[in-house]
């Protein structure tokens, strides 16, 4: 018995020399969370709050799952600093700038989350569950602010305080919500607009001894009667009768609007003797509004002024930018430059216009005609010559010597100008429709198309599409490939190299 035992232990020792060992039951317990850690909320939040799920065992995800726990529990702030804090440890991990953007969602910061959402999608190379997560609750986000900016404008304006309304607006506007709230927000921009005209006007009432206007229809920036301007008269008509001050009529006469075409204001800010006169035969008011609408340079402003009959001076003016994109032009000292100028600073309806461009760096280049009436005219490239590539450091002309189109002034007069883009990459419309199929809004001044037939040299440029070119040039839009190439890159595919110039010139045009 005692050798039996004895092999026994001898058998014992060599197994745990050879490293087998006797294992027993073991009894494996879960622990259960509180029941408020066990709420999953619904939709895009549905994914992330089970400290449970640790299908991963890697140690980014077990940290993951340490910042969802703080999450369940609505430690928003420390979640937050957690979250920051794991993407500088693990800055190829993305993934937690997912959950950065989460947790100022959940918290209710819904201008940090839109922030930090556009960050982690800005990133993101594939369409996976996360990024379009991701840009849905950007689409909602973008709506739900818009909406209190709205609400912020609405009561401003009911407070006269037109500066901030109108600043709001536009705050809400550049978010570049759905196409229902940004027709809701030109439709208020509109109206204060020119509430904001009405009201400065209305609140001088007490300096005409005559308590009445005569409003006429507006003309565009060459004094040409255009229908806007006649829906701009009536609007500020209806504004100052709701705040009834004045006596308000609107005035239609021939007579009277071919004085006010020859009107010119010298620095005194009254009109001459004779035509003071003329206008007080004319109308039997103590004032009359009018005014001038138009694009200058990319904004369109409406500008507005009343006129003392008795005295011939202006008494009242203001100046509106309604809502629009304003392509900036580049520092002149900036890596990459275009300049751009005509032979002539002033022409008359008929003669010719050569087009100078300089450019520091072989670039594609869009020349762009924005008209003293709105419209806005792609010169170049166009049907003759849509080969837009042109070497750096070299003058070139448009229209070249080879060429076979020339560039003439047309009507209407007024001040007209050349913007030129330069871009390191070609843009096609085909591009900017792309940039613009997530953006469907409007601007409050659509350009009218000049021809239906598609056969034009030159073509009109919608608002949209000055938009999505907007947006292109200053907002870093990428998945814009080199039409020429065939390159499959990263840094192609997502436009990390795309560089843009612009530059500015401005003419006359006289009859």
């Amino acid at each position: 018995m005692k050798k039996l035992h004895g092999l026994i232990l001898l058998l014992v020792i060599l197994l745990q020399v050879l490293g087998c060992v006797t294992v027993n039951s073991v009894k494996v317990t879960h622990t259960t969370l509180p029941p408020e850690q066990k709420q999953v909320a619904s939709s895009h939040k549905e994914q992330i709050y089970s400290a449970s799920q640790k299908a991963d065992s890697s140690e980014f995800d077990i940290e993951i799952t340490k910042g969802c726990d703080l999450l369940s529990r609505k430690q928003y702030v420390a979640s937050i600093d957690f979250f920051k804090a794991l993407a500088i440890s693990y800055p190829y991990e993305t993934k937690a700038q997912y959950f950065i953007a989460l947790a100022y969602d959940e918290s209710g910061n819904d201008g940090d989350a839109l922030r930090e959402y556009k960050i982690f999608v800005g990133t993101q190379t594939e369409d996976d569950v996360l990024t379009l997560k991701s840009r849905s609750r950007i689409q909602v986000l973008k709506g739900a602010i818009a909406e209190k900016l709205i609400k912020a404008s609405s009561m401003l304006a009911e407070a006269h305080k037109y500066v901030g309304s109108l600043a709001r607006l536009k705050e809400a506007y550049d978010l570049m919500p759905s196409s229902l709230i940004s027709r809701k927000i030109v439709a208020l921009y509109d109206k204060f607009s020119l509430s904001s005209i009405a009201w400065q006007m209305s609140s001088i009432s007490d300096l005409l001894s005559d308590k009445s206007v005569s409003i006429v229809p507006f003309t565009d920036l060459s004094r040409r009667e255009i229908s806007k301007g006649n829906a701009v008269a009536m609007e500020l008509r209806n504004e100052l009768v709701n705040m009834g001050d004045l006596e308000v009529y609107v005035r239609d006469e021939d007579s009277i609007k071919a004085i006010l075409r020859e009107i010119e204001f010298g620095s005194s800010g009254s009109i001459n003797e004779k035509t003071r006169k003329q206008l007080g035969k004319l109308v039997s008011t103590g004032a009359i509004i009018t005014g001038r609408i138009g694009y200058v340079a990319d904004t369109f402003k409406i500008n507005g002024w009343m006129i003392n009959v008795e005295t011939g001076k202006i008494v009242s003016s203001r100046s509106i930018s309604v809502l629009g994109w304003n392509i900036a032009d580049t520092d002149k000292h900036a890596d990459f430059n275009v300049k751009v100028w005509t032979d002539r600073k002033e022409y008359r309806i008929g003669e010719p216009l050569v087009i100078n461009v300089l450019t520091n760096k072989d670039c594609f280049l869009t020349l762009l005609n924005v008209r003293s009436n709105g419209e806005i005219w792609e010169l170049f490239p166009n049907s003759y010559n849509q080969n837009n590539f042109i070497k750096g450091n070299t003058s070139h002309t448009v229209p070249a010597s080879n060429d076979a189109f020339q560039l003439a002034i047309v009507e209407p007069p007024g001040q007209d100008y050349i913007k030129a883009i330069a871009t390191s990459m070609p843009i096609t419309r085909d591009q900017i429709a792309r940039v613009l199929s997530e953006d469907n809004s409007i601007l409050v001044v659509p350009t009218a198309i000049l021809r239906q037939d598609g056969n034009s040299t030159f073509r009109s440029v919608s608002s949209s599409e000055m938009r999505g070119l907007h947006q292109i040039l200053t907002r870093g839009v990428g998945l814009l490939p080199d039409q020429h190439s065939n390159h499959n890159s990263d840094s192609d595919r997502y436009g990390t190299g795309f560089e843009s110039a612009v530059n500015t010139w401005s003419f006359m045009t006289k009859r």
